[in-house]
Parts: C-alpha cells; structure tokens; sequence
C-alpha cells in the first residue's frame, strides 16, 4: 500500500458514492475511469513490491515469524510499563512491581506441591550413590543402550579459532545483561582478548566447573494472555551476558557432535538440519499408513506445566552415564531421550 495508490482508492470511493447517489452515465464513467486507474496502480506496486522483495524475509522462518507474529498474536513486544494489582491495591512502582514479581517467580514450584528435594552435592561418592539409586530406571537404561561400554565423553581444551567463531556468530539484535559489553563491540576486539578468554575457559574445562559469575542474569517479565494486571499472567526471561554465551555455545558444540548420532530420529527440536515438521510429517504417514490397513488412529498429547522447574535434579545427575565420571562434573545441558515404538 503507498501514498499514491491510497489516494486512488479514497478518490475512487468518493466518485462510487457519486454515483450512487446520482445514477448517470457521466457519474459511472467518472468512477470506471478511477477503479481501472486503481488497478493499474496496484499492478505497478505489487511488481515493484516483488522485485525488491528481500527473500530472507520468506525463506528464514525467525525473520518470518517475528513479521507475521505481531498479526495474528496479541503476544507482540510491548514497551508499555506493568501495572499489577495484588491484595485489591494498584502497583504502579518498579521497584513494588519488581519485587512481587520476583517473589512470585522465585516461590512458583512451592505452590506446586512437590517433594522437596535434597540439597546436591558433587563429591564422587555421592554422585556414585545417586547413580546407583537410579540404575533401574526406563529411562535411564535406554539412554544408556545407545553407548557402548567403553565409550565415554570428555570435553577437549578449546582452540582460539573455536573462540573467534563463537563470538562472530553472536546476534547483535539479542538482549543481554545491563551491565554487558555490547556484542557489536564485542566482535569489533575479538583478536584482542579471545586468547584471554581461551585460557579462562580451558581452566574451566579443566576443573569441570561453570564460572558462578557467568550464572548471573537479568529477568524480565514478559505477558503471556489474559489480563495483564495478574501477576499469574507473566513469564520470566533471562538474558545471560554475552561471555556465558560464548562458552555455552563452545560447550554446546563438543556435546551435539558426540551425541548427535544417539539422539532418537523421532526428536527433532532443536537440532541441526531438523526441523518439528519432520516429526508431523513422520505422524502423518504413518497414521495414513495405519488407516489404509483398517485400524483407528488416535494421538494422546501433553503439555507439561512448569517442566522445567520440577525436574528431579538427582535423575539429571544420573545423564552422567553418557559422560566420564572420572573427568567431568558438570554438564551445560542434559537431553532425555525417549523412543516410541510402533504399536497395533
């Protein structure tokens, strides 16, 4: 839609009402004359439109998304300050606003009933003691049948260039903590403090442990649905500095390349070269499949609320199976890996 195509349409609209209200031949070819001009001058913006069509807009799904999101979701990025109400009384202040927030998030599993869970210790001995106490679970067993018995995971010392290419595929337009140095300035002085950082990170490796300060990041409350005076409606975001994502995507890249080959085919979030229409399409055909032979078809599907904060952390431990007990301590990320079978 442009400037001249819009006054076109408005002229056109006066002219249809002319003519609607005064039935002569001079009236209808006045308005003819603008519709055909109308469009003609949609052709000539569509064209254009098309020929400068950027096709990274169509043919990259987040830049796609973040276009089209905003029209179909009420889920849209808002600069609007939070109002809360809580106890019948209006908030309005950051700081009461940020503190019941925080509150809420920080107190969130308790609602939730759950056993607590003991506090966990990294000695050898107690790890061992966890493993064993877990030896017999399903998923734990399945996850261990896709190893074989001599093989095991330790992470390597990494490479400057390893370093370099982490911090130069940083996203400029991604948030991160207040107090960061800028990603933009950040790729601007790579060459300079990369062997820096190659050293501190090798440490890490070295002593199986994730730096504490790297843990560290800023929350914010993003609205979900309904009313946005319920704190009930808000989810947490952390934004980690930009240094924790730089050795998360280092350690990320050791873990995807040994595992990768065991992942079950029927996983595909979050995978190179994968993609969840690979599971749907997969689901299709076989129900297809199933329904050409005579049986029923059905599919049972679950959302599990606040999965995250109630996973055992002791089963966790328990992925340690696939890595060795004698080098590492600590893993960035764990990934169950559930098989489903074909059942009549």
């Amino acid at each position: 839609m442009t400037k001249h195509l819009r006054k076109a349409i408005m002229n056109r609209s006066r002219l249809r009402n002319k003519y609607n209200k005064n039935r002569t031949n001079e009236n209808w070819s006045n308005y003819a004359r603008q519709r055909n001009l109308c469009v003609k001058i949609l052709k000539k913006s569509k064209k254009h439109y098309f020929e400068n069509l950027d096709v990274k807009k169509v043919t990259d799904t987040k830049i796609f998304w973040n276009t089209i999101k905003p029209l179909i979701s009420n889920k849209s990025k808002s600069t609007n300050s939070i109002t809360l109400i809580e106890d019948q009384k209006i908030l309005k202040h950051e700081e009461k606003i940020a503190n019941t927030l925080n509150k809420y998030f920080s107190t969130l599993t308790k609602k939730l009933k759950l056993k607590p869970q003991k506090k966990l210790r990294t000695s050898k001995k107690e790890i061992k003691k966890i493993i064993n106490s877990f030896k017999d679970n399903p998923s734990i067993k399945k996850i261990k049948s896709h190893f074989l018995e001599d093989e095991v995971f330790s992470f390597r010392e990494v490479t400057n260039d390893e370093i370099l290419d982490a911090i130069k595929s940083l996203p400029t337009n991604k948030s991160s903590t207040f107090d960061d140095i800028p990603a933009k300035l950040l790729k601007d002085s790579a060459v300079i403090y990369s062997p820096i950082l190659m050293k501190i990170f090798n440490n890490c490796l070295r002593e199986g442990k994730f730096p504490d300060i790297l843990k560290y990041s800023d929350i914010t409350p993003v609205f979900k649905k309904g009313e946005n005076t319920k704190k009930e409606n808000y989810r947490p975001i952390s934004s980690l500095s930009n240094f924790s994502k730089i050795f998360e995507k280092l350690i990320h890249s050791q873990i995807s390349q040994f595992i990768e080959s065991k992942l079950s085919d029927y996983l595909t979030g979050f995978r190179r070269n994968h993609n969840t229409q690979y599971a749907l399409l997969e689901m299709i055909e076989k129900w297809k499949t199933f329904i050409n032979r005579g049986f029923k078809v059905g599919a049972l599907m679950m959302d599990l609320s606040k999965v995250f904060d109630t996973l055992n952390h002791y089963l966790l431990i328990n992925l340690k199976l696939m890595v060795s007990m004698k080098d590492q301590l600590h893993l960035s990320k764990a990934i169950l890996l559930i098989d489903i079978k074909e059942r009549k």
